[in-house]
Order: C-alpha cells, then sequence, then structure tokens
C-alpha cells in the first residue's frame, strides 16, 4: 500500500484517496475515499490508496 499523495483531484489538502477493501465503518467494498495518510499503514488489508487500485474502483463506480 502506497504512502504518498495520491490526491489529484484537489480535494482536501493534507489526505490521500483509497479504496476500501472490505465492509467497514470507512465505506463499503470498492468505495473510494479521502483519508488522512497517517491512518493508512494502521488500515492494511482495509483501505487500498495505491493510484491503481483506486483507478479501478473509480471504473467500477463509473460503469
Amino acid at each position: 500500500m502506497s504512502k504518498k499523495d495520491n490526491n489529484t483531484d484537489g480535494d482536501a489538502v493534507g489526505t490521500v484517496r483509497a479504496r476500501v477493501l472490505v465492509d467497514c465503518v470507512h465505506g463499503s467494498c470498492n468505495d473510494v475515499i479521502e483519508i488522512d495518510p497517517a491512518l493508512l499503514e494502521s488500515l492494511a488489508g482495509v483501505l487500498d490508496a495505491d493510484p491503481a487500485a483506486v483507478a479501478y474502483a473509480d471504473s467500477l463506480a463509473a460503469g
């Protein structure tokens, strides 16, 4: 899981976009959320901030 800032949409500064991998308090599977990058490491296996994972989830929502 990448910790780099992949925020390219001009959304809130200091957040990254991440794909939700499992239904949880952060969202449903394949949702894309904005989250503080400091939380990503503790949510390994729950969220994926890799740009390819986020793009895939975005494509599901668009399709």
